[in-house]
């Protein structure tokens, strides 16, 4: 081969290699910019009862969203993670580069001067791929640095909304809804997912600043007074944020669900649609008016349409309630089985899924003091200031008398059930009414509202 083809291959190779450092730094910067990680599930272990023996079994359920604290340090990790790796890898390609460059010096010198200016132009090439490789990493650096601080000043900003945050969520939806308007269908549903979103990670950010107390003692107490009375209270407090159980007492107790199972109807009409963007907002507002004023006639309704049984089975199996049951009668949906430990579980789903948290949200704080039928339902977490509530109450299903309570604060989920035997048969105790005026059915009322008291912070 003559002396000037082969500086001419020599130079065409260095080019080659310079090529590929820039084009190895550009990639490594848009790999960066594509880093993502789903949340981990969270598998919750049963706390303890204070009157129940079975305390083996384990749930899991969907993470809670992060905080925006907690998002941004996680996001910075990765990003410097990414750099260093990034960094290695082209300091590798760098060092071949110079020795490919100082092989072809070598060799062109001893050939012509010409072949020394090529070789020159080459390590000038060199040189501007390892600026071009400085300035992604800078620019890499700054992002990440970007990114965390707006997710810091997010998290500061979230840490100072109120622990009744949720309610808040409706004004981030609509500005969403109007930031997103090129189609009206998607728009809707675009905010209704981007305030479910910000109102869980507000709720996680409230719950990290005021974290659910351990009130078992008081809760104990209360249950022993009730049981003095004759009535048989089971009890799950769970912690908002982390989703572990705080106190336990009789969680495993079965009992008639009455009202409490028009939570299982509403999240079996929403599962089957798909989503709360796919159920028709008639059916919503239906949804609604069950859950806030715990209208019958509706329940009734979405049972048989949804095949009675075949929605409590279909439920059970989707959200992991191991205790829940059908009704021995299938026609009475008030008599459905199930357990403190399962209704626990299932609004802590309910409440941490970005689809339903809003919706369910929503329907519970707006829970009424007048129930559809005339039963007053202002006791429990019902009369807790700015929690949201599904009550029950009814006789005599299962040969009980029976009122419970469920809901959730800002921190903490609380479960309040209870039975006790019926002095008067049921064609006196058949109405609301009836029942209100009931002197036992007052004495379950107040041992129920007195339990949800004692699991509560102390002011």
């Amino acid at each position: 081969m003559r002396p000037r083809a082969a500086v001419s291959v020599v130079a065409a190779t260095v080019v080659v290699v310079a090529g590929a450092v820039i084009m190895t730094a550009v990639r490594s910067h848009a790999d960066e910019r594509a880093a993502d990680s789903p949340a981990p599930a969270v598998s919750l272990a049963r706390a303890s009862d204070t009157h129940s023996a079975d305390d083996s079994a384990t749930i899991t359920v969907p993470g809670l969203i992060d905080s925006a604290s907690s998002a941004a340090e996680s996001q910075a990790a990765e990003s410097q993670a990414a750099d260093r790796q990034s960094a290695e890898s082209q300091a590798a390609e760098s060092q071949s580069a110079e020795r490919s460059l100082a092989a072809a010096s070598s060799s062109s010198a001893a050939q012509s001067s010409s072949a020394a200016a090529r070789v020159a132009a080459a390590k000038a090439a060199a040189s501007k791929a390892a600026a071009s490789k400085a300035a992604a990493s800078e620019a890499a650096a700054s992002e990440a640095a970007a990114s965390s601080a707006a997710a810091s000043s997010a998290a500061s900003s979230s840490a100072a909304a109120s622990s009744a945050a949720v309610s808040s969520a409706a004004a981030s939806s609509a500005a969403s809804s109007s930031a997103a308007a090129s189609s009206a269908a998607a728009s809707s549903a675009a905010a209704s997912s981007s305030a479910a979103s910000r109102s869980a990670a507000a709720e996680s950010v409230s719950a990290a600043a005021d974290p659910a107390p351990d009130t078992s003692e008081a809760v104990e107490k209360a249950v022993e007074q009730a049981e003095g009375n004759g009535i048989t209270q089971s009890v799950v407090v769970m912690n908002r944020q982390t989703g572990s159980v705080t106190t336990a007492v009789n969680s495993n107790m079965e009992m008639p669900s009455m009202s409490l199972v028009k939570l299982i109807l509403a999240a079996d009409v929403i599962d089957q649609a798909g989503g709360v963007a796919n159920v028709p907002s008639d059916t919503l507002d239906e949804l609604h008016e069950m859950i806030a004023v715990s209208d019958d006639s509706v329940a009734q309704d979405f049972y048989d349409d949804g095949g009675q049984g075949a929605i409590i089975t279909r439920v059970a199996a989707e959200y992991g309630l191991s205790e829940t049951s059908p009704s021995p009668e299938p026609r009475y949906w008030g008599d459905v089985r199930i357990t403190a430990h399962d209704m626990a579980s299932l609004l802590y789903q309910l409440l941490s899924n970005p689809d339903t948290s809003l919706w369910f949200t929503e329907a519970m704080e707006d829970s009424q003091s007048i129930g559809a039928d005339g039963f007053d339902q202002n006791f429990g977490v019902n009369s807790v200031p700015g929690a949201g509530s599904k009550q029950g109450w009814g006789c005599c299903l299962g040969s009980v008398l029976t009122i419970h309570s469920v809901g959730f604060t800002s921190n903490q989920i609380i479960v309040v059930m209870s039975t006790a035997p019926n002095d008067r048969p049921y064609a006196q105790l058949g109405t609301a009414q009836e029942l209100t005026d009931d002197a036992g059915a007052q004495a379950a009322v107040a041992g129920v509202t007195r339990t949800v008291d004692a699991a509560l912070p102390v002011p």
